[in-house]
């Protein structure tokens, strides 16, 4: 075998380009050999070119899908170009009909031999003056085979083939000679990706048309799915393996990935494309992937759309563990409704687990819970899994995630959300750029400064100014209580007395956010963006604290709390669900003498505020109706109206009689009040018990129910009931 470089009597080394497809791009270059396909690509070398002249060799480099095929080929193509022959590659999944197909593959010969043969005839001059006539002969075909737009080929399909591969014994000892013992190599990959329609007349023509001495042919295909062509195209062709058998004289099979081999692409991979991401947590996700490497490199390059949002964050609060994994589980199942996957009910009863160990009773129940999420994960988004065994693996995988949960130590389900999230549903305002923010602070003043830096990271980012406002707010209530705790159990007075002013600022920025938003920015007026409920559930318990600064902050933050809420003049319904929430009745979750004490007096203010809301109710139409009958969205205003002792009647019970209680009332007032009076007497006639002394106590109200007749019989009742 020529082993040497070229000289003037060897064919010139012209390189082919080679094509890249993104994620999916083979390598090319020994030093990417992760895998140690060089060895194996060798040994596929030295058939294609050790043989006879005289011979023509069909060459199978077979695998699965992703396993590196391409890549053998590649190798094996650097390696012929180095030693002086000609390789023509070929792709003949582009191609939808015959005539296209061999054209195309036509002139991919055309193309490298008209570089390599007719230069190496002229190198020579006349030492192979009576050879140059017969490749010229040669190469004159193959253009005619190929024409220029407007003129015909030669033929069609086979035929065109026939009339390029046509060699006279002439014409053979002419090319062999001008070969001078290199060898036109043909690379035809990704068989298994071609028209089925098209795949017979490939093979027919390796073994009928183009057993052509000088020339070696290797493909690249998973034999299982081009058998599977052939035996759907013509039950003749049995299962197609044995078929094969009769057109590739060399078959080579691709041994399975090492996992260390694996590992290796990853982390080069990851070097090349994501170098952020951290390489422990990506080696241990590698065993949810498909153990092949396409999928392992299209895994981590696809990683690298990570960088944008994980440069928004501190390193310590990303948890890569959960971050790959869950992109795994998106890979691997895309129409997963990952609202079910990112539940914060079923992360919150996992991660309060002190441990986690599948092989003890508590484990077991765990792992139990585990594969009944995954199961319902599966259900609800439709995802076929007959053999269960897609929902052994979203097991595996949401176990992985639950592994790294533990609420115990300061974790979040929230955070660990996010982090699942982190390129779908990034946050508008992460810890990174909130502390680039709070230096600027210093008092309302600056209020004006902060909010040119809200609209122009709004801007940046992509989110309203709305949005960033409530991440703002949501990173100084952890902030404050980060402070807070930091002050009370500094040993030195000077970190006391340096997080105690940290503390006070925050609070005052927080509160200055809540209570006067339209400072920062006007369109922050309307407070429906603020995170209510998160900064009650944060803050409450704060009222118990017993520590000195901790009790001197809460001064100031229980005032702007009752302040926010007795003023609030936002979307109502989101005030009262979030203090609702904190009791003091019911399953609150608020506790203490002094947390208790403020929950009642906020709970207070919005009764006082659902009175003022059923009062005004008179002037809107059909207002009591909908709480008489139809209940939904209004049981709220409903008790407020059948306890005798709430809000309603203990301090507004004028108000509201003097609202009916006018001379000369609209249709509207009119018809609330005989709704009202309609709906006293369904209370009256129900069996109930609980609706009759309800019904009752209304009816003795002898200041209302006067009201009520005067208004609802003031004038003929045209609207019906």
């Amino acid at each position: 075998m020529p082993a040497s470089p070229a000289t003037s009597d060897t064919i010139p080394i012209i390189e082919q380009p080679v094509i890249t497809r993104g994620f999916d791009a083979p390598v090319s270059s020994r030093k990417d050999d992760h895998l140690n396909r060089w060895p194996l690509a060798r040994q596929v070398y030295n058939v294609a070119v050790d043989g006879p002249s005289e011979w023509s060799a069909r060459i199978g480099v077979y695998g699965e899908w992703g396993t590196g095929k391409t890549s053998v080929l590649r190798f094996v193509e650097s390696m012929a170009i180095k030693d002086g022959h000609i390789v023509a590659w070929f792709d003949p999944w582009e191609y939808s009909n015959k005539s296209d197909l061999w054209q195309a593959f036509v002139l991919a010969i055309s193309t490298a031999a008209k570089a390599n043969l007719g230069a190496a005839v002229e190198a020579r001059g006349k030492k192979l003056k009576s050879t140059s006539g017969k490749v010229a002969s040669f190469l004159g075909r193959l253009s005619k085979a190929v024409p220029l737009e407007g003129a015909s080929a030669v033929g069609e399909g086979m035929e065109l083939l026939r009339s390029v591969f046509a060699f006279s014994r002439k014409d053979l000892d002419g090319l062999l000679e001008v070969l001078d013992g290199h060898r036109v190599i043909v690379v035809i990959d990704d068989l298994d990706r071609t028209e089925a329609e098209l795949v017979p007349e490939i093979l027919f023509a390796l073994k009928q048309v183009m057993d052509i001495p000088g020339f070696s042919f290797i493909c690249g295909f998973d034999p299982q799915v081009v058998g599977e062509a052939l035996r759907t195209k013509h039950p003749g062709f049995g299962d197609g393996i044995k078929f094969l058998e009769k057109i590739i004289d060399y078959p080579v099979w691709l041994p399975t990935a090492s996992e260390e081999g694996l590992k290796k692409i990853a982390q080069a991979d990851a070097e090349k494309h994501c170098p952020f991401i951290c390489t422990t947590a990506l080696n241990d996700v590698l065993e949810l992937l498909p153990k092949n490497p396409r999928s392992i490199r299209q895994f981590v390059r696809l990683c690298a759309l990570l960088k944008t949002q994980t440069e928004r964050h501190r390193k310590d609060e990303l948890n890569w563990p959960i971050i790959l994994t869950s992109n795994v589980i998106k890979v691997r199942f895309p129409e997963l409704d990952l609202k079910l996957l990112h539940s914060s009910e079923f992360y919150r009863r996992i991660g309060m687990r002190r441990a986690y160990n599948p092989s003890t009773q508590e484990g077991e129940k765990v792992d139990q819970e585990i594969g009944d999420h995954a199961e319902k994960c599966l259900k609800d988004s439709n995802i076929s899994d007959a053999r269960g065994e897609s929902k052994k693996w979203l097991q595996r995988a949401i176990r992985r995630i639950c592994q790294h949960l533990d609420l115990w130590m300061g974790e979040t389900v929230e955070r660990v959300i996010s982090q699942s999230n982190l390129s779908e549903h990034p946050k508008a305002l992460t810890s990174k750029e909130f502390e680039r923010m709070l230096p600027i602070w210093k008092n309302l003043k600056s209020a004006t400064t902060i909010g040119s830096c809200i609209e122009k990271h709004a801007d940046t980012q992509g989110f309203l100014k709305t949005e960033v406002a409530n991440q703002l707010a949501i990173l100084l209530v952890a902030e404050l209580k980060k402070r807070l705790s930091a002050a009370d159990a500094a040993f030195s007075q000077l970190d006391k007395k340096s997080n105690r002013t940290k503390a006070i600022e925050i609070q005052s920025f927080l509160e200055g956010l809540m209570l006067q938003p339209e400072k920062f920015d006007p369109v922050l007026k309307m407070r429906d963006w603020l995170p209510v409920g998160h900064i009650l559930f944060e803050l409450l318990p704060l009222a118990e604290a017993k520590s000195p600064v901790h009790k001197e902050v809460w001064e100031k933050i229980q005032k702007t709390l009752k302040k926010l809420v007795s003023q609030w003049d936002a979307t109502f319904e989101r005030l009262l669900h979030a203090v609702r929430s904190i009791g003091p009745h019911g399953d609150s979750w608020i506790e203490g003498p002094s947390a208790l004490a403020i929950a009642r007096k906020l709970n207070q203010y919005v009764d006082d505020q659902l009175s003022k809301h059923i009062i005004n109710g008179i002037r809107k139409d059909g207002f009591f109706e909908r709480i008489a009958f139809q209940r939904s969205g209004t049981n709220e205003m409903r008790k407020q109206i059948i306890k005798s002792r709430s809000q309603l009647w203990s301090k507004h019970s004028s108000a509201l009689i003097a609202g009916f209680s006018i001379s000369n009332p609209t249709f509207i007032a009119q018809r609330n009040a005989y709704a009202f009076l309609d709906w006293i007497k369904n209370l009256l006639e129900n069996h109930d018990h609980n609706d009759d002394v309800i019904g009752k106590a209304l009816a003795k109200n002898n200041e209302l129910m006067t009201a009520l007749w005067q208004t609802a019989t003031s004038k003929p009742f045209l609207g019906g009931h």
